[in-house]
């Protein structure tokens, strides 16, 4: 992998040394201490910075909290293999169908019966917290769920599940998840924007572990499973029976759960590249007094964390930061956060960064070091959500029958794809004529003859319509033998057309009578 990353960019005129930051996956391959890629690449390029991708950490923290609580991975486990039993068997599936059909109708009416019937979604493990979709879906449609593996309890896989999804605390447990997956589903997609730095993840974190905090207080999952059970819910046909035991089982699995979840992420999260910690020495917010005591020695921790990675041997340069930050320090207590800020748009640390990277030219005299540090802080990835996403992009565009595409025309459309507008906005419209004007204007295009209309063959007649001679690359024929003049007689009958042949016909308009005679 480090020679292909080394000849991609050879091969585009980019200097190896030119590399920041690599994000991974977590892999052993890649985050090797002796000869993973982020470390061979560091030989090379020592202020390299290698980031485990803060999507795939979010993943394995949801992991382990399922791995620690073994009722969690039980129902997700159930949840599957409901799944996999109506996907293998159209059968099944069928009567699954019937029986939404059904009970929706009696529910919603027959005006409703076009759009009611749905699948139930596939949940897997290597896709990014899949199971939020999956558990929604089984907890909206629970009272068809449970009317199919009735009829189907002959099969001993719905019999078991029949037995295990009439139970309270197997259905609860599933509504806890219905309102825990989604604050996670959440931040991970906060975590695949293309826009995505370093700034974003400790905020997006700690609302993340706030709201399931307050999720855990307010109990909504619990009261909302008693609620459908009461007459009249959602529930309140099944055969699902609970009890104070139940709801007290339900209360403390949620407490334990959110408990696991917040304790997992954080310590995921904790051990984090020391690099990207010290770029909060940039957050406006945090800067002290100038009248203070701690004013003075505020950031040089963070600083020196900064110089040790950027100026590894070089003792100079590392004095000559703390100098430069000793002064900037002034300048950024008379600096005003802007609304883009206060209404949470922007991290303080991001746009403090945005504008010495905008102003640059200016500050270069003053903090030569520092612009310089800055510039390599803010390009460093955090995540690898990108890659992952034109891997899926990929495997959607070249399918069997475009197996043979070549890699020019594959770049093109995997670019369109993911960069291009949306297939049904103004914009890709607007775009779409742009692309064939171009086209058009290149060269000159052979434009093919529009076919005679049906209203003007079936004309009176008293009016001689002339038909015109299509020349074609092929050879005409001077005559018509006895067969087609009878063929062209019987037509030219049919449609009132005059009965003298004429003496040149192409051989698409031969074609084409034969075949309108024939029909009548």
């Amino acid at each position: 992998m480090r020679e292909v990353i080394t000849q991609q960019l050879s091969a585009a005129n980019i200097p190896l040394q030119n590399l920041r930051g690599l994000a991974t996956d977590g892999a052993s391959v890649m985050t090797g201490r002796v000869n993973g890629l982020g470390a061979l690449l560091r030989r090379d390029v020592g202020s390299l910075v290698a980031v485990h991708c803060v999507c795939h950490r979010l993943a394995l923290a949801c992991t382990d909290t399922n791995a620690t609580l073994k009722k969690i991975k039980d129902v997700e486990i159930e949840v599957t293999q409901l799944w996999k039993i109506f996907d293998n068997s159209p059968k099944k599936l069928a009567a699954y169908l019937k029986v939404q059909q059904e009970i929706k109708e009696v529910t919603l009416g027959k005006k409703a019966n076009k759009k009611i019937t749905k699948r139930l979604k596939k949940a897997c493990q290597t896709r990014w917290l899949s199971f939020d979709n999956a558990i929604a879906a089984v907890c909206t449609d629970m009272p068809a769920v449970l009317q199919t593996l009735r009829e189907l309890k002959a099969d001993p896989a719905c019999y078991g599940l029949l037995k295990n999804f009439i139970k309270a605390k197997k259905v609860g447990s599933m509504y806890i998840l219905k309102e825990v997956l989604p604050i996670l589903s959440e931040l991970s997609k906060v975590f695949q924007r293309s826009t995505i730095n370093f700034a974003h993840i400790e905020p997006s974190i700690q609302l993340c572990k706030d709201r399931l905090l307050k999720l855990a207080e307010s109990k909504s999952p619990v009261q909302k499973f008693e609620k459908d059970l009461e007459e009249g819910g959602h529930l309140a046909l099944t055969e699902i029976k609970c009890c104070s035991d139940d709801i007290k089982y339900l209360e403390t699995l949620l407490n334990d759960y959110t408990a696991a979840l917040i304790n997992n992420i954080t310590a995921r999260f904790t051990n984090a590249t020391p690099v990207l910690s010290a770029m909060q020495v940039f957050d406006l917010t945090t800067i002290p007094s100038r009248q203070t005591t701690d004013f003075l020695d505020h950031g040089q921790q963070h600083i020196e964390v900064l110089a040790d990675h950027y100026f590894t041997t070089d003792e100079a340069s590392h004095a000559q930061l703390q100098a430069e930050w000793s002064v900037l320090k002034y300048d950024l207590l008379t600096w005003k956060l802007p609304e883009s800020v206060k209404n949470n748009s922007i991290s303080p640390a991001e746009w403090v960064m945005q504008q010495i990277c905008k102003q640059k030219y200016s500050y270069r005299g003053q903090f030569p070091l520092m612009t310089k540090v800055v510039d390599s802080l803010l390009v460093i990835p955090v995540s690898n959500a990108w890659p992952e996403r034109g891997a899926s992009k990929l495997k959607l565009i070249k399918t069997r029958l475009r197996s043979v595409m070549k890699a020019d025309m594959l770049n093109t459309l995997m670019h369109v794809s993911m960069n291009g507008p949306p297939t049904t906005s103004e914009a890709a419209k607007t775009l779409i004529n742009q692309c064939v004007k171009l086209w058009l204007s290149r060269k000159e295009r052979k434009k093919l003859p529009r076919a005679p209309s049906l209203s003007t063959s079936l004309q009176p007649a008293t009016v001689q319509q002339p038909i015109s001679v299509l020349e074609t690359q092929g050879t005409q024929t001077e005559a018509l033998d006895d067969m087609q003049e009878q063929e062209f007689l019987i037509a030219a009958e049919k449609f009132c057309l005059p009965a003298e042949p004429q003496l040149e016909f192409d051989t698409c308009d031969d074609s084409e009578s034969e075949s309108d005679s024939s029909d009548c």
